[in-house]
C-alpha cells in the first residue's frame, strides 16, 4: 500500500461565503470537498445554525501539503 502525506484543511466561514471558499479551492488544485451547517461560541458570542443563510458553513478538503500551502496563503 502507498501512503501520501496529506493535509486536512477545516474552514469555518459564514454560509453565504461557501461558494466564494468553494471556488478558490477548485483553483487551488483541490478535487473536492465537504461542507455541512455548523453552530458554536466565542468571543463574538453564539452563532446558531437556525437560518441557513445566516449561519456558518464548515468546509473540510484533504490536500497535499503543496496545494495546502497555497489554499493558506493572504
Amino acid at each position: 500500500m502507498n501512503l501520501h502525506p496529506m493535509k486536512l484543511v477545516t474552514i469555518v466561514c459564514e454560509a453565504v461565503l461557501e461558494e466564494r471558499v468553494v471556488e478558490v479551492l477548485k483553483r487551488s488544485g483541490a478535487h473536492g470537498h465537504t461542507a455541512f451547517p455548523v453552530r458554536g461560541s466565542g468571543n463574538q458570542g453564539v452563532r446558531s445554525a437556525e437560518m441557513a443563510e445566516y449561519g456558518n458553513v464548515q468546509v473540510e478538503v484533504i490536500l497535499t501539503t503543496t496545494v495546502a500551502e497555497a489554499v493558506m496563503e493572504p
